[in-house]
């Protein structure tokens, strides 16, 4: 036996006992990156998907406020497909899905990538301005023009993402 050594049968394991809880600390760390990294990755996941949808009911919302100014008469607007009210019926719920169907709203000309269904949109007539119409400066006798809102939704890239957006459009006939 050498001077100044312990022998080896007082040994009592300690350094095991510290090596395995220093590894279950870093294994428990290990674990907890890894829950923060995939809520990360799905939070990423959804806010793009929103954002596509929101993308789609832009594209809609300009679609149907082109219909407007292209139209040579407010007449022109109401083909009978359903997705012009006018003034004074009743708004659907846009919220509900089941108020955007191919007999309610109109959609879009062109065809979305990286959507789960094509966006879609309404036109409703709202009125006129009335005798004191609309003036630059807000000051006088205006012109009369006819008011329309357009109501869009847009769909996202993972089902049940959905965005609904609403302007309000003004046009002389």
């Amino acid at each position: 036996m050498r001077q100044g050594s312990a022998p080896m049968a007082n040994e009592d394991g300690s350094v095991l006992i510290v090596a395995l809880i220093i590894l279950m600390v870093v294994s428990m760390l290990g674990v907890a990156g890894m829950r923060s990294s995939t809520t990360e990755e799905n939070m990423t996941g959804h806010w793009k998907s929103r954002n596509i949808a929101f993308q789609a009911a832009e594209v809609a919302l300009r679609e149907g406020e082109s219909r407007i100014e292209n139209a040579a008469s407010r007449s022109d607007l109401d083909d009978g497909g359903g997705w012009y009210l006018m003034q004074g019926e009743a708004e659907p719920d846009y919220r509900e899905a089941s108020n955007w169907t191919t007999t309610s709203s109109a959609q879009i000309a062109s065809s979305l990538d990286q959507v789960t269904q094509q966006p879609r949109y309404i036109i409703k007539y709202m009125g006129d301005t009335g005798s004191e119409g609309l003036s630059p400066g807000g000051g006088g006798a205006g012109v009369t023009v006819d008011l329309f809102t357009v109501t869009a939704i847009g769909y996202g890239s993972s089902p049940g993402t959905r965005v609904v957006l609403q302007s309000t459009y003004a046009r002389d006939f």
